[in-house]
């Protein structure tokens, strides 16, 4: 599968073949959250590894971040897993990751109620959700995937919810920064001359994680690009190699015309 693929200017970023989902999802006019509906945790049993996925933004200065993590229950019990105990499990692994997530409202999605019918006590798992976590606060919704049964009116509920909250600004720490990490680095690259397309090609390591960082249509991404090339000896040596105004560059899916 792709990790990665970026659709215009939002980079797409996943654990699993998911990024397709995004992508197509993106292409058809959904939002993040709505070309995921169809998803629900990887096929892998015993383990059912959830489906991490990101998005990055880069239309403006400051980048936008979405994130989903896709933990479904299987309210029909078609594993033969209890549903009570995997609400208790996907609980345990956020807090391991950050407490405050659990001091958040939530709200359970039961899916596979398409399934119902056709494995018994599907519907003593529903009473036994609800009995467990209804109590706490927590409302169970009936969902399918599959179908869109009770899609609408989680996302109604969901959005019903969001409107009680105040609106907070989390701000975190930038782990990574392009314009530091990548200015000078020891990856090698290869700056020859294409005989057969007639091109000057720039490839490697260096160059392939510059570009997975970097927004080539933006203003300030192609300024970055320019900079990097220039820090980084790799204008010099096409110079070397005879380059002139209006040849090709090539590095991997982008061209441009040279113009010192």
């Amino acid at each position: 599968y792709a990790a990665l693929r970026q659709f215009g200017n939002r980079l797409i970023v996943t654990n699993g073949d998911q990024t397709d989902t995004v992508y197509e999802g993106f292409a058809a006019g959904k939002s993040f959250s709505e070309a995921l509906t169809s998803r629900c945790f990887e096929p892998d049993a015993p383990n059912f590894t959830p489906r991490i996925s990101g998005v990055m933004t880069l239309d403006a200065e400051d980048p936008v971040y979405e994130m989903s993590i896709l933990k479904s229950v299987d309210a029909a019990g078609t594993e033969g897993r209890d549903p009570v105990e995997d609400i208790r499990l996907i609980n345990s692994e956020l807090e391991k990751y950050n407490p405050d997530l659990l001091k958040k409202p939530q709200i359970i999605a039961a899916n596979k109620s398409d399934l119902f019918a056709s494995y018994e006590g599907a519907e003593d798992n529903i009473k036994a959700l609800k009995d467990a976590f209804e109590p706490e606060g927590l409302k169970v919704y009936t969902i399918s995937a599959a179908t869109g049964d009770g899609i609408k009116e989680l996302l109604r509920a969901a959005f019903e919810l969001l409107k009680t909250l105040p609106e907070e600004q989390i701000v975190f720490e930038q782990e990574y920064n392009p314009e530091i990490n990548l200015k000078i680095t020891e990856e090698p690259y290869t700056v020859y001359f294409d005989d057969e397309e007639d091109e000057y090609v720039i490839e490697g390591p260096r160059i392939e994680k510059m570009l997975g960082y970097t927004n080539l249509d933006s203003e300030k991404g192609f300024a970055f690009f320019q900079r990097f090339l220039k820090d980084n000896g790799m204008l010099e040596q096409l110079e070397e190699l005879g380059i002139k105004d209006g040849d090709t560059v090539r590095l991997y899916g982008h061209s441009f015309e040279y113009y010192k």
